[in-house]
Order: C-alpha cells, then sequence, then structure tokens
C-alpha cells in the first residue's frame, strides 16, 4: 500500500475525529477531499491504495472523502469495478448517491438515476437497485408529483426488467393503477359531494333604502353556514371584546338579517355599475326563478372567487344523497386496497344514481381489476350493509343459497371490461423486445403479448401455464363464497355492534352455532366478542406503516 495514501487517510482521519487543532495542520495537510488533489496521488496503484485505506479506516467521512476525490479522477468502469470489492465503500457511495437523488431532484429521472444505476448493475446489485427504486416511488410527496416519479422509475425499470424480483414490477404496476384511479375518483366525487364550506368576513351589503328608489352598500359582517348567510352590523367575537358602551352586548341588535340557502340557487360574479358608484367584484345571489336575493361586494378578484365556490358548494349539498350526508366523504389519496373497496361499496355500490352509473371505481370492476380476494369482499359487503343499517340485505348476503345472486345484484361489475382496458399500459411493446418474467398475480408484465417465440424460447415458455381467459359477462361470479367461509362469528359482532334486529341476530346465532357444531369448532374466523383477553392480546399484530401513508380508516 502507498505511503502516500496511508498518509493521507491518516490525517483525514484525525482532521474528522478533531484530534488536531486547526493550528497543528501544516500548510499542505488534507482536511477535505479538496485537499487530496494537491498530492501526488496519480497512478492507478496509488488510488486503488487510497481506496483500500479509507475502507480499512471505518470511519464513513474518510471514505466519502476518497470517493469523491477517485470518482472524479479515475475512469467511471474501473471506478465501479474497485467498488464491488470494497463493501463499506460501496455502500457509503450508494447512500451518497441515493441523498443526492432525493434532495436535489423532486422529480426523479433517468438522467439523475443514471450514476447509481449503473453502480448498481455493474456491482450486480439488483435488490439493493429494487429497493431503492421502491423507496423513491413510496418517498413522500405530493401525490400527483408522487405518480409522475413513478412513471420514471417504471421506464427505469424496463431497462432491468429480467434482473428484478417480479413482485417489484407487480407492486409497482398495482401501486399506479391505484393511484391514477384514487385521483380520477378524488376529482369525481369532490365535484359531486362538496365539503361543507364556512366563511366568515366584513363584505358590503347592496340594500335598498326608503321607497325602494336608490341603492345603499353597509358594510356587514357575513358569515356562510352549512344552510343560510347570515350578516351582522359587528364581528360577534369583537363585540364582545368592545369598550365602546353605546354597543349594545346584551339585545339582538347586532344581527341583520339572513338568508336561507336553497335548491337551484345561482351564484354568479357580478360587475356592479351604478349611478354613482363602481364595484367589479361583486357576488350576486338569486332564487331558482332568478330574482334577486343577495347582493355582495368582495371588494378584490381572489375574494370574489372564494366567495361564490364556497356559496355554490352549499347549495349544491342540499342536492346531496342522503348517504353522502349521513357519512360524510374521506380524501381516498393513500388508501389501501381493502379501504378503497369499502368506500366504493359506501358511496358507489348503487348503480341506480346517476353519480354511480359511469363512475370509474365500482366494487365490481374494482375486484376484478386488482384480483381481490372473495373473502375480503364479501366482508366488506357486510360490513358496509351493517354500517348503512340495509339488514335486509345483509340478511341475504349471509344465508348460503342466496349470498351469492345477492351480492352480484348489490355490487354488479358491468364496466369492468372497460376498466381493464383503461387501467392498464398502453401495450408490452416496451416490454416485448425479451421473454417476460414469470407469470404473476395480477400484473400486465407477465401477460404473454410478444409475437410467436423463437426455437430458442421455447423449451422456456412451454413451461409456463397460459393465463386463462375471462369469461364474457359478469365475472364477479368467479371465487364467490358465502358467508362460511369467513365465519359467522365475526359477522355477528358486526351486527351486534350496529344494533341489528333482533330477527337477523337470531338467525346469525344459529348459524354459528350451526356451524361451529358441523365444523368442530373451527368454522373459519369464529371471533366473538367476549373472547379473552390475554388471547386476543396474543393475536396481536403491529405493522410498521410509515406516517405519510396512513389514512383515517374509522367509518363510524
Amino acid at each position: 500500500m502507498s505511503a502516500a495514501a496511508e498518509d493521507a487517510v491518516a490525517q483525514l482521519l484525525c482532521v474528522h475525529l478533531g484530534l488536531l487543532d486547526e493550528g497543528e495542520l501544516a500548510a499542505d495537510a488534507g482536511r477535505d477531499f479538496r485537499d487530496l488533489y494537491r498530492l501526488p496521488l496519480r497512478s492507478f496503484a496509488d488510488k486503488c491504495a487510497l481506496l483500500a485505506a479509507a475502507e480499512a479506516s471505518g470511519c464513513a467521512a474518510v471514505m466519502l472523502d476518497v470517493l469523491l476525490f477517485v470518482s472524479e479522477t479515475m475512469a467511471p468502469a474501473l471506478f465501479r469495478k474497485q467498488l464491488a470489492a470494497l463493501p463499506l465503500a460501496l455502500s457509503q457511495w450508494v447512500h451518497y448517491l441515493v441523498e443526492q437523488c432525493m434532495v436535489a431532484n423532486e422529480t426523479v429521472s433517468l438522467g439523475a438515476l443514471k450514476n447509481l444505476l449503473d453502480l448498481y448493475a455493474a456491482t450486480q446489485r439488483y435488490r439493493e437497485l429494487a429497493a431503492m427504486l421502491l423507496s423513491l416511488v413510496f418517498y413522500d410527496r405530493e401525490l400527483e408529483r408522487s405518480l409522475r416519479t413513478t412513471d420514471d422509475v417504471l421506464d427505469i425499470a424496463k431497462f432491468y426488467r429480467h434482473r428484478l424480483p417480479v413482485w417489484i414490477l407487480d407492486l409497482l404496476h398495482e401501486y399506479v393503477t391505484l393511484s391514477k384511479l384514487q385521483i380520477q375518483t378524488e376529482k369525481e366525487d369532490a365535484s359531486t359531494a362538496p365539503e361543507v364550506c364556512r366563511m366568515e368576513a366584513y363584505l358590503d351589503k347592496r340594500a335598498r333604502g326608503v321607497g325602494n328608489l336608490q341603492a345603499n352598500w353597509r358594510m356587514r359582517y357575513m358569515q356562510l353556514t352549512e344552510k343560510e348567510i347570515v350578516y351582522f352590523k359587528h364581528d360577534g367575537d369583537k363585540l364582545e371584546k368592545s369598550r365602546n358602551p353605546f354597543h349594545d352586548k346584551m339585545g339582538k341588535g347586532n344581527k341583520k338579517g339572513s338568508l336561507a340557502l336553497a335548491r337551484g340557487m345561482q351564484i354568479e360574479p357580478l360587475d356592479y355599475r351604478g349611478k354613482f358608484s363602481l364595484r367589479p367584484y361583486c357576488v350576486k345571489i338569486c332564487d331558482a326563478a332568478g330574482s334577486e336575493e343577495l347582493i355582495l361586494d368582495a371588494f378584490t378578484p381572489e375574494v370574489q372567487r372564494q366567495w361564490v365556490a364556497a356559496i355554490t358548494a352549499n347549495v349544491k349539498r342540499l342536492e346531496l344523497d342522503p348517504r353522502w350526508l349521513a357519512f360524510p366523504r374521506r380524501c381516498v389519496h393513500r388508501m389501501t386496497v381493502g379501504e378503497f373497496l369499502r368506500y366504493s361499496m359506501l358511496y358507489h355500490g348503487d348503480t341506480k344514481k346517476s353519480h354511480t352509473r359511469h363512475s370509474s371505481c365500482q366494487p365490481g370492476p374494482l375486484r376484478e381489476q386488482f384480483n381481490i380476494d372473495p373473502k375480503r369482499y364479501l366482508f366488506s359487503a357486510l360490513v358496509t350493509c351493517a354500517l348503512v343499517r340495509d339488514w335486509k340485505t345483509m340478511e341475504a348476503l349471509v344465508q348460503p343459497k342466496s349470498a351469492k345472486s345477492t351480492i352480484i345484484s348489490l355490487f354488479p361489475g358491468g364496466n369492468s371490461s372497460r376498466l381493464a382496458t383503461a387501467s392498464a399500459p398502453a401495450s408490452s411493446s416496451a416490454w416485448s423486445s425479451t421473454p417476460a418474467p414469470a407469470p404473476s398475480r395480477y400484473s400486465v408484465w407477465s401477460n404473454s403479448t410478444d409475437p410467436a417465440p423463437s426455437s430458442s424460447r421455447s423449451s422456456t415458455s412451454s413451461n409456463a401455464t397460459p393465463p386463462t381467459s375471462a369469461p364474457a359477462g359478469n365475472t364477479v361470479v368467479q371465487g364467490m363464497v358465502d358467508a362460511s367461509a369467513i365465519g359467522y362469528g365475526a359477522i355477528l359482532d358486526i351486527a351486534e355492534q350496529r344494533n341489528a334486529p333482533p330477527n337477523l341476530l337470531m338467525l346469525l346465532e344459529s348459524l354459528h352455532e350451526k356451524n361451529d357444531s358441523k365444523r368442530g369448532g373451527s368454522a373459519g374466523w369464529s371471533c366473538r366478542r367476549d373472547v379473552d383477553a390475554s388471547d386476543a392480546a396474543s393475536m396481536k399484530i403491529t405493522i410498521a406503516i410509515p406516517e405519510s401513508v396512513r389514512v383515517d380508516t374509522t367509518w363510524g
């Protein structure tokens, strides 16, 4: 090993450990990677010795200084070859490149990751490459920007598809499909069922003078609630704290009037032009017949836009389906497949309703698209029926003879073929130049869309199981199970929790006892609410889920 290399690493180690003061260092001493350029370390052997000495030091700061120097002064192919034999230095360099990508590139591109990808490929670390790609995909960022990053990662994975585990490709594809569907659903449902808007501000209100001859403008404190617009002379909170002796704090003189919101109301911006004033940023509110009810001056275009949007949203909520009002909608971003399925059953399960008829997230197509387990599908349907207190449908679902026909009529999958075509990638043409990976559960990467296999591929492809073609019509029948596969104990727990009628509870009790005795006490998921606490604690499972992807799953 070169003496100059050992001396340089020793100096860097002393500096990073704080063993030398600034005054004790010579003028030509090495303090960081920039000082290494002055040293006589020009040959390939000297640089290899420098890397080996840094590896032996075990100090991350020393290794990073040496790696920064060598990466700029050695050919990339030789540099990666040397790193393959130095595990500590390789890990440190990978960490540095990943940090550079995460910090400097909110939208990760193939160019930004080129050095890291070349390093992984040269050192045959394909599992680390897959883990890094997933970390970029699930990095905490705004959802639409995350999808753009995921598209870049999918383009990267295209070049390494035969070196990556097939589950990585499956996971990426499912994540992209689910996220795009959630974005589309969120836009549609946010327009269908807007949230309650509440606003307060001082605005000028137009009023008619004596004899209704001339318009007067008075500043009023306006409050927009869920069902009305109330206006006051003063802000109530400030009025209570006011020391003005002329303010009537106890009487009702502060409230000047109100306007109840009604169906069909028309809210629009107004450029008011009177004889004595110009007010370009007004809000005009008319009833369903077009008669003027109220005109407010918002003073600025932004405030005008906010009040028009807020009043319009509250008026639209008056025409909502009662289910949207009884169960306030939650944002679907970052929901898991199971949570999204239950959301779909709650709000998009009835195809007779107008907002569901053309919905992109109906339960039937959702089950087919993400290959949801039949037990989970049936259990989610039972939970949804209990939540909305649809006991008649729930009773039909638990009956072994009527469960399949009931769940088909309740959550049909009529537009499944359209969804499958729309959600799948354009084609596998970008991947079709080489054989596809092994068949997997729901990955489009595994579908055989290539031309007829050549003779060199015939032996490999002959062992693969051809995908079964989906039958025409409603495929929700496939793999459907009855309630006994879940266990009537769990269903009885749900019914008791939601205060089901006595006849349904008696039916579930009898089915639970009958099925339990028939199968010797091992009939599916037979949990009951009176289970021993110690047994329940022993069955607890904790899964570490990042805060960025958590979602509130309380539906009651």
